[in-house]
């Protein structure tokens, strides 16, 4: 079964002269239960494509089939609901999280949660352990 197909695609940045071409016309296919790599030097086009494949970036051409849903055809709101419930990201540069100052709230928050609940155990803990 196949999960992921590319058809074609190219991804320029820029106009003219100065455009970039980072990708040009690739096509591949992936079936289920297979692993791939993708590697390659500095500048290749790796995170370009990761980021197509991922429905964060649109081809300049091309295609990308995620379960025979051609993901670029949708649109923004259809696009977020299909990469909420099919597609999982990671991104490598961890650090860039940490200065967001929702973020941050949220690692608060957490904490504060997990610091209340120690201190729950703890209590009921003691209850438990005191003589009546």
């Amino acid at each position: 079964m196949e999960i992921l197909k590319i058809e074609q695609l190219s991804k320029i940045y820029g106009d003219g002269e100065s455009a970039v071409k980072v990708l040009d016309d690739v096509s591949f296919s992936i079936q289920k239960g297979e692993f791939v790599e993708i590697i390659g030097p500095s500048g290749s086009g790796k995170s370009t494509l990761l980021h197509m494949l991922g429905g964060v970036d649109r081809p300049t051409r091309g295609k990308v089939f995620i379960e025979n849903t051609d993901i670029h055809a949708l649109n923004e709101t259809q696009l977020a609901i299909f990469r909420r419930r099919q597609i999982g990201l990671v991104y490598q540069f961890f650090n860039l999280i940490q200065r967001s100052p929702s973020i941050r709230m949220l690692a608060k928050v957490s904490s504060c949660r997990i610091a209340i609940k120690k201190l729950v155990r703890r209590r009921r803990q003691a209850e438990c352990l005191s003589p009546r």
